[in-house]
This record gives structure tokens, C-alpha cells and sequence, in this order.
């Protein structure tokens, strides 16, 4: 808890913890977090190889300009201008909000409200954002 928890962690595994303050796991390479509460404003930003599996995550602006960045069975809450400019693999529980200009990969979700593609979005960038209506378990 408290500000940069993680901040440039590297080939770490994080297992049932809470995570809770600002710059979560910011610059981390190579970390593992499962069936974990991430909290927070900028949560992986700038990470590489971060992957997150199980997890709760909520608060502003999370996953920015992330490298293979993954996201296996997680939930997403109350965020806003998520995955910018990342490369990403996810799937989600739910629907996640504020989906903004991913750079590549997929988001697999049960609705994207607010997903956001303009002309800050990096040129040649390829993100498919695919609609699941599974249930949440």
C-alpha cells in the first residue's frame, strides 16, 4: 500500500495480496499477479510481460503503454482510458469502460461502453475488441 507499490519490479509472482495506492506495478517486467485486488490510479503502466490472472482490478487509467501485457479471468471496475497505447491479451469478466486506442492485441469483454478510438491513436495499430456474453461467475 502507498505510492509506486512495485514501482520497476522484476520476475516476481504476487499471489492472494492486495494492491492498493498510486503507479502500481509501474515499469514491472516479468511479474506474475493471481487472485489478487490491484487498486489504483496507473496501474502497469509502462509495464512489459505483466500478467494478471484471477484479479479485481479498479481505478483510473490502467495498463498504459504496456508491452505483452495479459489479463486471464479478471474483472475490471470504474476505469477510464484503459489499455492506451498497449499491446494486450485479455479476458474479462463484465464489461470494462474507458477501453481507449490499444495499440494490438484483443480485449475480449461482455460490452466496452465508452471504448474510445481517435486520431492520438498510434498509426497501423490493430486492437479487436470482441463482445462475450458469459456470465460473470
Amino acid at each position: 500500500t502507498g505510492d509506486r507499490p512495485g514501482h520497476r519490479l522484476r520476475g516476481a509472482q504476487i499471489d492472494f495480496s492486495t494492491l492498493t495506492g498510486q503507479d502500481l506495478l509501474w515499469g514491472a517486467e516479468g511479474v506474475t499477479v493471481t487472485d489478487s485486488v490491484l487498486s489504483g490510479d496507473r496501474i502497469g503502466w509502462y509495464s512489459r510481460g505483466l500478467k494478471l490472472v484471477h484479479c479485481h482490478i479498479s481505478g483510473a487509467d490502467p495498463f498504459a503503454f504496456c508491452t505483452d501485457l495479459v489479463l486471464e479471468d479478471c474483472v475490471m471496475e470504474t476505469t477510464g482510458a484503459a489499455f492506451e497505447d498497449s499491446t494486450v491479451q485479455a479476458t474479462l469478466r463484465g464489461a470494462v469502460s474507458g477501453v481507449y486506442n490499444p495499440r494490438g492485441g484483443s480485449v475480449t469483454a461482455a460490452a466496452f461502453p465508452d471504448a474510445k478510438f481517435d486520431a492520438h491513436r498510434t498509426p497501423g495499430t490493430d486492437c479487436r475488441l470482441i463482445p462475450d456474453d458469459t456470465p460473470i461467475r
